[in-house]
Parts: C-alpha cells; structure tokens; sequence
C-alpha cells in the first residue's frame, strides 16, 4: 500500500477523532488517533491530539507516552517537553521532569514566568539542580514581578541551599513584605542572617 493512502487514512482518521472530541465523545477519539497511529506511528497531530485527551482526563501515564514519542521523533520543539516534563511532575518522576524542563528551556527561552516558576519548583527537589532552580526562580522573578510570599520563600530557600546567604535574605524580605504577620518567614530570614555570620 502506497505511503500517500497510509497518510491520507490517517489524516481522515485524525479528522474524525477531532469532530468526536469536540462532540465529548473522547473514548471514541481515542481509538480514532490510535487507529491514525497504528497507520502513521510518528503522526504528529494524532499523538498530540491524544496527549491533550489523556492530559485532561489526568492519564499521566498515557500523556507521558505520547510525548515521550513526540519529542523522541521531534526533538527540535520545546513545546512537547514542557508537557512532558508537567505531566512527568505530576507522577512524581522529578528525573525525568527535571530533564524534560532543562531541554524545554535550551530550545525556548522566551516562556511565561510561570514555565519558569514550574520549572523552578521541580528542580529545586533534587541537590544537584540547585543552581538551575535559582536560575529558573530568578528568571520568573525577572518576568513578573507580583508573585506571592510562597513564591519568595521558595527562592530564599534554594538561594539558602546553595549558601547565598544575602540573595536568600533579599528573598525573605519581600515575602515579609507581602505576609508581614508570618512568623516562620522572619524566623528564616533570621537562620540566614546567622549562617551568613557562621561563614
């Protein structure tokens, strides 16, 4: 059978799936963008199409798959492992989150500050990414600059863990500044202070 006939019943296939997603109908649009795959295995639109589809019902699994496959055949859109990397968080497979967050960020580096924040979040939960969690947190900073006191107590901790002892306790200042009757935020700005002494 001819390639063209492949990409054409896979382009129809793909167009029903759409018209049964916009209809509701997603089990059915599943099978739709399975079947465009099962013909076209790299198909672009029917793995993204089904990613979206397994992303909302909250199928980390299966969303991971799909753009496992993506970037594997794209590797050149940041696009896809942003959405990996947001759906490998959410499975708590931070390796694989942290990984697909640092390519996202080479290959784009014009996202919103929440990618940043995201991002941030993510590699701020392994030791060896500190550096890149301080990186990410003072880009979003950079982009945007009314985040909340958790946003700012997140940086003050990561600029602790990498012993930037006056950045962290810029940080907490703004944090007091925005919850000034948070007890806990003067008390890490006060560990700062004093580890800053003990160097």
């Amino acid at each position: 059978m001819p390639a063209k006939t492949l990409l054409e019943k896979a382009k129809n296939e793909v167009s029903e799936g759409i018209e049964l997603q916009q209809q509701g109908n997603l089990e059915t649009a599943i099978l739709r963008y399975r079947r465009a795959l099962m013909l076209k295995p790299n198909y672009f639109q029917a793995l993204q199409k089904l990613a979206s589809i397994h992303s909302s019902q909250q199928n980390w699994a299966e969303t991971i798959q799909c753009y496992q496959r993506i970037v594997d055949f794209k590797p050149q859109l940041p696009t896809p492992y942003l959405k990996l990397a947001q759906a490998a968080q959410e499975l708590n497979q931070i390796d694989r989150a942290i990984s697909a967050y640092q390519k996202a960020l080479e290959l784009k580096s014009d996202w919103p500050a929440v990618v940043y924040k995201e991002a941030g979040d993510c590699l701020a939960l392994r030791e060896t990414s500190i550096a890149d969690a301080i990186a990410a947190y003072q880009k979003a900073a950079e982009l945007k600059t009314d985040w909340s006191a958790g946003f700012y107590t997140k940086l003050g901790d990561v600029l602790q863990k990498h012993q930037q002892w006056d950045a962290a306790i810029a940080a907490y200042q703004q944090a007091i500044e925005l919850k000034p009757n948070s007890a806990l935020l003067y008390l890490l700005q006060g560990a700062a202070y004093f580890k800053k002494r003990l160097v």
